[in-house]
This record gives structure tokens, C-alpha cells and sequence, in this order.
């Protein structure tokens, strides 16, 4: 009988009948996918609510150890061709039940439990994964929310960001196929400098930009003047001073107080230091200086990536969004012309230049109706887009006019938005 799919968790019990039922040699050659779950000791209250604490770090080590050990001393034994497909998974013996910390109403920040990951980083520079052929990692490194602070630095004395260069050699991977960067990340232009070529096997790449740069600039520029206050500047201390007799000192309690009340929700003044209160937005157009070079850089690195079919870069915040999308010759731009069958007035001059330039590669630039096209593309980065053939087309639902380039390197060609330009 065919086994297929085994799922096999790390206890004794578990493993003891895993022994029985694959002793024969013929039975375990129906295995084809093993899922591994590892049983790691059950979370307390406290972990829920605030940090792994060092103790927990270590007995959460020692269970993946010894449940690695386990599972890999029986697998060496066996003599299998083709191999096991297997899933890893990690899940605590037992889970405390909390309520919806969101609906305390003593709070009005989020718990810490929500922040907590923010403090632990991967190491992406020295992980072996030569093997990996999908590769998928979200990144919440947003920008302030009040854009009159300038963004933290995060260049080392060196003069590179190691999350840059974790991400370059990321693009390196031999066996890469598609690359996934979610979220919200902060690169520098050096993420696509390289001497030789990016991963040989890299067809579709997806990079969703924060705002920011990781030497403490912004991307994005605008007029103080115009600014929106989107959320009640008034601090949530203050008011909940005003509303319960049991508010805790302004002064915050130690991480490691027993008073959960005081220590388990972000304070506002966290909020405020770290730009998400309150939301003053300004910055609806890009900044040539800082964002131009990461464009350009990128257009030398695609040609650098022998694989690469498709390429999706966004870049938002509250008030504007652009994305770039990027086909190299001969892709076809799938999700244009499904648009197309439905909307065909609308696309009309994208699909045209999609379909025209379908034999080289074509650059597709398109923001929303609230960004600011007082900025374009300088000269230097339609130049990098156009080497090798490419076109460019710069279009979005807040232009009257769309521009194609014309391919001599520098000039674009107008021509009016149909149906008060929706696209």
C-alpha cells in the first residue's frame, strides 16, 4: 500500500511507531513526503505576552536538536533512490489560552508580543542554502509614519548595510528560481553591484522597497506645506489618565515586572520615538537624489541576472504607491493582457507598447492616482533601462500624458491618457 505523505511528530511514542510500521525496506521506498513535526515544551503565560526568555531560548534548542538527531540517526540507515521530500515543523506541546490582547481597553497601543520578532534577526550572510529553488521572506522595515523624522542609519563603519549585502548574496543563490522580498525592505543600490552575475537559475524576482534608505534618507520627497495629520496627536497616556484611575505611572515599568498591566502594551511614548505617532504624510513624489541611483543600480543588475523572465518592484507608503514591473524579451506580460480583454480603451497605448516591444525587454512604470509625477526618470536611468534593447513606459492613473521611451537613451515620447487617463 502506498504510504505517500507521512506525518510524524518528534515524541517517543510517535517515533517508536514509525520504527514499527517502516522496518521493511519496501515500505519505505513509498514514502515520499515526511512531515516532521517537533514538539518543543509548552509556552507560559508570560512568553505570550512578552519575551522568550533566555531559559526557554535554550530548552527550545535542545528539543530541535535532539529531535533532529532522532530523525535523522533512524533516516541514515535507510538506503532509499529519489529521496525524501521533508517539511520541518515547530509546535509547542501546549498553548496558554489568552484573549484578544488587542481588546483591553486599559491599552491603546499594540502588545509587545507583536513587536517581539522585531528584536531577533536572521542571519541570511553565513545560512547555507545552495539548495533553495523558492524563496519567500517578509521584512516589516517601514518608514516613520510622521515624515518630518529622518530614518535611523543602519550603514556600519565600513560604509555598507548588512541587509543590502544579505540580500545581494541572497540573488546570488545557484539554484534560486523565484525570489520573494515582502513586506517592506530598505536596500541600498550596492544590493545589485556585482563583478560577475546573480543567481544563474533566477527567473522572477518581487521586491516590495520601504521609502527609505538604510543611511538614514528618504526615497520619497514633498511640501511640508501639504501635509495631512492622520491620526489624533494627542497622547494616548494623557488620555487614558483622563479616563481610569488605574492608568500606571508614566514612567515604564522594568520588561521583566510582574505588572502586566504596565509592561505588556507598547507605551505611547515607544510609538512617538519610533516615527508611528502621529501620522504626518507629505512625501508623495520620489527624490532624484536617493531614489535614481536604486533604479539604475537595479537596471545594471537585471542584465546581470542571465535567467531572469520577470521582475516586480513596488515601492509605498500611506499616500502614494509605483510599481515597476520588468519582461524581459520575449516574456509576455500576462497580467496586462488579461486586463486588456476587459479594458481595451484603457490599455490601448500599454498594450500596444507591450505587444510592439514584446522582443525586448520592456521596463513598465505605473503609480496611483495620488503620487506626485512632478519627479521622471533622469536621463542615466532610461540610459541603464534601454541598454540591451529595452523600452521603457511611464504611465499611472494620476497622468494626463504617458510617456515611451523612444530608445536613443535619454528622450520620451508623450501622448495623451484616454478616458481622463485611468491608467
Amino acid at each position: 500500500m502506498a504510504a505517500g505523505k507521512i506525518v510524524l511528530n518528534s515524541d517517543s511514542v510517535s517515533l517508536k511507531k514509525f520504527d514499527d510500521a517502516f522496518s521493511d525496506p519496501g515500505r519505505r521506498a513509498t514514502i515520499k513526503e515526511l512531515e516532521f513535526n517537533i514538539l518543543l515544551p509548552p509556552i507560559t503565560d508570560k512568553r505570550i505576552k512578552k519575551f522568550q526568555s533566555t531559559k526557554e531560548a535554550a530548552a527550545n534548542s535542545a528539543a530541535i536538536t535532539n529531535a533532529l538527531l532522532a530523525l535523522f540517526s533512524r533516516l541514515s540507515t535507510w538506503e532509499v533512490s529519489g529521496g525524501i521530500k521533508l517539511v520541518c515543523d515547530f509546535k509547542p506541546v501546549s498553548i496558554p489560552y489568552i484573549e484578544d490582547p488587542w481588546c483591553d481597553w486599559h491599552h491603546s497601543g499594540p502588545p509587545i508580543s507583536t513587536i517581539r520578532n522585531a528584536l531577533k534577526y536572521l542571519t541570511l550572510q553565513e545560512a547555507a542554502l545552495n539548495n533553495v529553488e523558492d524563496l519567500s521572506i517578509t521584512l516589516e522595515d517601514a518608514a516613520p509614519y510622521d515624515q518630518r523624522l529622518q530614518p535611523d542609519v543602519f550603514i556600519g563603519p565600513d560604509g555598507w548595510d548588512d541587509l543590502s549585502l544579505a540580500v545581494r548574496r541572497l540573488l546570488r543563490l545557484p539554484k534560486l528560481r523565484k525570489a520573494l522580498f515582502g513586506g517592506e525592505w530598505s536596500l541600498a543600490p550596492h544590493v545589485f553591484h556585482t563583478d560577475t552575475s546573480f543567481g544563474p537559475c533566477l527567473e522572477h524576482l518581487r521586491l516590495f522597497i520601504a521609502p527609505v534608505t538604510p543611511d538614514g534618507k528618504w526615497l520619497i520627497t514633498g511640501d511640508e506645506e501639504n501635509a495631512i495629520l492622520g491620526r489624533d496627536s494627542q497622547s494616548s497616556d494623557e488620555s487614558s489618565d483622563e479616563s481610569s484611575d488605574e492608568t500606571p505611572d508614566k514612567t515604564p515599568a522594568e520588561l521583566d515586572s510582574e505588572d502586566s498591566d504596565a509592561t505588556d502594551y507598547v507605551p505611547d511614548s515607544w510609538e512617538r520615538e519610533s516615527g508611528y505617532k502621529p501620522n504626518y504624510s507629505f512625501r508623495r513624489t520620489f527624490d532624484s537624489t536617493t531614489f535614481d541611483p536604486l533604479l539604475e543600480a537595479l537596471a545594471h543588475g537585471v542584465r546581470k541576472m542571465p535567467a531572469l523572465r520577470r521582475l516586480d518592484l513596488e515601492v509605498s507608503n500611506d499616500d502614494m504607491d509605483l510599481r515597476l514591473d520588468y519582461f524581459a524579451a520575449g516574456a509576455k506580460n500576462e497580467p496586462l493582457r488579461r486586463n486588456a480583454r476587459f479594458l481595451p480603451k484603457i490599455l490601448g497605448h500599454e498594450g500596444s507598447f507591450d505587444v510592439e516591444n514584446e522582443h525586448r525587454p520592456r521596463w513598465m512604470m505605473n503609480a496611483d492616482e495620488t503620487f506626485d509625477w512632478s519627479w521622471t526618470p533622469s536621463t542615466r536611468v532610461i540610459g541603464a533601462m534601454e541598454a540591451g534593447g529595452g523600452r521603457v513606459a511611464l504611465t499611472g492613473s494620476g497622468r494626463k500624458t504617458k510617456k515611451f521611451s523612444c530608445g536613443d537613451g535619454q528622450s520620451m515620447m508623450e501622448i495623451e491618457a484616454e478616458l481622463g487617463g485611468l491608467m
